[in-house]
């Protein structure tokens, strides 16, 4: 296994310095009011950013009717704006609240993470309509539909042979040529990010009232982590379902959790759910098939394709349940078209 990654920013310092942001994250507003209480961002950087977030969060809820009169009911992360996937909540609120705090500068700082795909879109994005420069480390076999959105950005683009274990070691080599501010998602000690992603189960809930299973793509573990805590918190007895790629099927699922990385969102995230599934042992396939003429469920990523195809797997030894899962992103993600 490679060593965890653990770069520290002060973002963590300088979130529990202040209480009343703390208290924000951590409730039920809706992220777009954080940019009021971020009073040292510039007048005219504060419009931009408010303008930017328009079309993020409050995403709609497909319905989607299943055996046994039970329901999938699918939240569409895929239409928020600025990255059309998850993570175009993040990266907004994750660099105004650096800028703000004076630990980033636009058009002065370089800006580097690892990505697989979604969230380098979204950061990408938000890094051109911003004036930050990017440099994204990528592994070599991801398709064209994650990298062009990227380059069509202005993003440096570093391709790695292997997979993400392996961009972790060439961000390891060019922390050593420059100092780049390190966006770091996956390992931000401040937990940002999943107070964040949080929001997603708060709003479902406010519309939709609690599910009775809810089916996660394990990921990084922040989202699930995130979502699957705000579940649990309001309905113990929630059923929680996750899928992830087994390591010795060398089954790749871009923007699953993949084999020989450690990262600090995936213990928490399983100790929060009931069942673990391989994706090889779900078979998509049929179910593309099945669905082909469906704007929604045809156009969704692979990685939320496997969530329909649990839920009608689940669906058929009960009755009148709700299941809830997230649309993480679309399927033009995972072509070389």
């Amino acid at each position: 296994m490679v060593k965890e990654l653990r770069v520290k920013t002060n973002l963590y310092r300088e979130i529990q310095e202040r209480p009343k942001l703390l208290t924000f994250l951590e409730g039920n507003e809706d992220l777009s009011e954080i940019f009021y209480l971020l009073t040292e961002l510039k007048p005219q950087r504060r419009k931009l950013y408010q303008q930017l977030y328009k079309g993020i969060g409050n995403t709609p809820v497909y319905n989607l009717l299943l055996d046994n009169n039970n329901q999938l009911n699918i939240k569409l992360e895929c239409e928020n704006e600025m990255g059309n996937n998850h993570y175009s909540r993040y990266w907004l609120i994750h660099l105004a609240l650096a800028e703000s705090f004076g630990i980033i500068e636009p058009e002065q700082t370089k800006i580097i993470e690892v990505t697989s795909g979604s969230s380098g879109i979204s950061l990408s994005l938000a890094c051109q309509n911003l004036g930050y420069q990017l440099t994204m480390i990528v592994p070599d076999m991801l398709p064209s539909g994650r990298i062009k959105p990227m380059e069509d950005a202005g993003t440096e683009i570093v391709k790695v042979p292997g997979y993400i274990d392996a961009c972790i070691e060439k961000l390891r080599e060019l922390l050593s040529t420059y100092n780049y501010y390190v966006a770091n998602h996956s390992e931000e000690k401040s937990n940002l990010i999943t107070y964040v992603f949080s929001r997603m189960a708060k709003e479902y809930i406010r519309t939709n009232g609690l599910p009775d299973v809810a089916i996660l793509g394990l990921g990084n573990g922040t989202s699930t982590e995130a979502v699957a805590k705000v579940f649990k918190g309001a309905k113990s007895n929630i059923k929680i379902y996750s899928y992830y790629p087994a390591f010795e099927s060398k089954q790749v699922i871009f923007g699953l959790y993949g084999p020989n990385v450690s990262l600090k969102h995936i213990d928490p995230a399983k100790a929060l759910v009931d069942e673990m599934f391989y994706t090889s042992d779900l078979e998509i396939e049929e179910l593309k098939e099945q669905y082909r003429n469906n704007e929604i469920i045809g156009n969704l990523g692979i990685s939320s394709l496997y969530a329909v195809k649990l839920a009608q797997i689940l669906a058929e030894k009960h009755k009148g349940q709700t299941y809830f899962s997230i649309g993480y992103d679309n399927i033009n993600r995972y072509t070389n078209e």
